[in-house]
């Protein structure tokens, strides 16, 4: 029997925290009220493909293999002002992962003068 064994440096995770997935089709989901978003994740050689739905809209063709990055921005966007629902679904096969290091959101503030 063969036992696969990923080590994660939790030192190379923003605050030491990070969501994983290795199942295909795993997913997301979460709600924000914002103009701009950020999925940041890890880039390993046992990360694989992703998608990502916002407000009903597919975004298609990522992929979070790579040579152990940490804190890479996996997708971001800019929308209108307003609440957005996302979803990031692992699409790998081969129990490969998909991985978030955290969500950044901002908002655009336009001041009267």
């Amino acid at each position: 029997m063969s036992l696969n064994v990923v080590t994660h440096s939790l030192d190379s995770y923003y605050l030491g925290t990070f969501t994983t997935n290795n199942v295909t089709e795993g997913m997301v989901t979460f709600s924000f009220n914002a103009t701009q978003f950020w999925i940041y994740g890890a880039n390993r050689p046992n990360h694989g493909s992703y998608s990502v739905i916002v407000d009903g809209a597919t975004y298609s063709g990522y992929n979070g293999a790579g040579n152990n990055l940490f804190q890479q921005s996996l997708f971001n966007l800019s929308l209108s002002q307003g609440l957005h629902t996302t979803k990031l679904t692992n699409t790998a096969t081969g129990s490969l992962y998909v991985d978030i290091d955290m969500v950044n959101q901002a908002s655009r503030r336009t001041l009267n003068a």
